[in-house]
C-alpha cells in the first residue's frame, strides 16, 4: 500500500486541490478520516520502490510508501478522535486504486 497523508492544518487540502485541477480528480479508494482532522488515501502500490516523502507534492501532503507507517483505525488520536474509515470508501468494500501518477 501507499498513503497519501492530506493535513488540513499545514494547507493539504488546498494542495490536493491544486493536483485535482492539474491533473483529474482523485480515484475512488479506501479513506480514513484522522483523528486530527485530515484524511489517508490508501493506495494500491505499483511495485518498485516508492520512498516516503513530506511536502513533495504541496504542502500539507505526506506520501507513505516503503518504510514508511501511518496511524490506522480504530486508533486514538492525541485529540480524543479516533481514526475511522470513511463509511463510503470503506477498505472491506472499495478495492485499493492505482497510485495517480504525480
Amino acid at each position: 500500500m501507499v498513503v497519501l497523508d492530506i493535513d488540513p492544518n499545514a494547507d493539504g487540502e488546498e494542495s490536493v486541490d491544486a493536483l485535482i485541477a492539474e491533473y483529474g480528480p482523485l480515484p475512488d479508494t479506501p479513506v480514513v478520516l484522522t483523528g486530527g482532522g485530515g484524511r489517508h488515501l490508501y493506495f494500491r502500490h505499483p511495485g518498485g520502490n516508492l520512498p516516503n516523502s513530506a511536502g513533495h507534492l504541496g504542502p500539507g501532503l505526506d506520501v507513505r510508501g516503503d518504510g514508511g507507517f501511518v496511524v490506522a483505525p480504530p486508533s486514538r488520536h492525541v485529540s480524543g478522535r479516533r481514526y475511522e474509515w470513511e463509511a463510503s470508501v470503506h477498505l472491506e468494500d472499495v478495492p485499493l486504486a492505482a497510485v495517480p501518477s504525480w
